[in-house]
């Protein structure tokens, strides 16, 4: 069977309709995977008249190491301009989210997967940086992004059937060491943390 290495590629990288334009391999750099979506044509969001081709933006992404290495998809942007006069639109970026969210800089199973490592499995937001070849806001921000609606879930916790507040010390803070403490909420029948939020109160617990 003859194997066509651009699909060998296409599947290495494994995102679907792309097309693999290359790769470079520098020195003490991540592995740079060019790509672009083969998606067909779009219509205008504004006025539905079939777009122009305008330009491409390549937009540089954090993604999941690859042979052991930090690698960085580069994902060739089309623009589309909509000819129409007087449309509102003018022009604008395709949008893929297999692939990326546009207010990230890491690629979709990339945000999945730190936002596990540091949710499931406690690893440090530094860790995961070094291992990636990227700096610590990218990927904490990227596991804001995933894991806040994760946390504000209201079916993750479940049937809660004996509820426990623990008040803790947190820190004493200021040149005359003010005490600052924090409540925890806990499911006392699981021995599971629910929810740890700032003072000695009661009150916030049960808004």
């Amino acid at each position: 069977m003859i194997v066509d290495p651009i699909r060998v590629c296409e599947l290495l990288v494994g995102l679907g309709e792309v097309t693999v334009l290359g790769a470079v391999d520098e020195p003490d750099a991540p592995i740079r995977v060019h790509v672009e979506t083969r998606s067909s044509r779009p219509a205008c969001p504004g006025c539905g008249s079939a777009v122009w081709a305008k330009d491409q933006r390549p937009v540089e992404l954090v993604d999941l190491p690859a042979f052991g290495r930090p690698t960085h998809l580069v994902w060739h942007k089309r623009r589309w301009s909509c000819p129409r006069p007087g449309c509102v639109v003018g022009s604008f970026t395709e949008a893929a989210t297999h692939i990326a969210s546009a207010r990230l800089v890491m690629t979709d199973r990339a945000g999945r997967w730190v936002t596990e490592q540091v949710g499931r499995w406690h690893r440090s937001v530094n860790e995961l940086a070094v291992e990636l070849g990227c700096d610590w806001h990218t990927i904490n921000d990227t596991m804001l992004a995933y894991g806040t609606p994760l946390v504000e879930d209201r079916d993750r916790i479940g049937e809660v059937e004996a509820l426990g507040l623990d008040e803790t010390l947190f820190a004493r803070l200021g040149p005359w060491r003010t005490q600052h403490w924090s409540t925890s909420i806990v499911d006392v029948r699981r021995g599971q943390l629910l929810d740890v939020i700032p003072g000695r109160s009661s009150v916030g617990a049960y808004r």
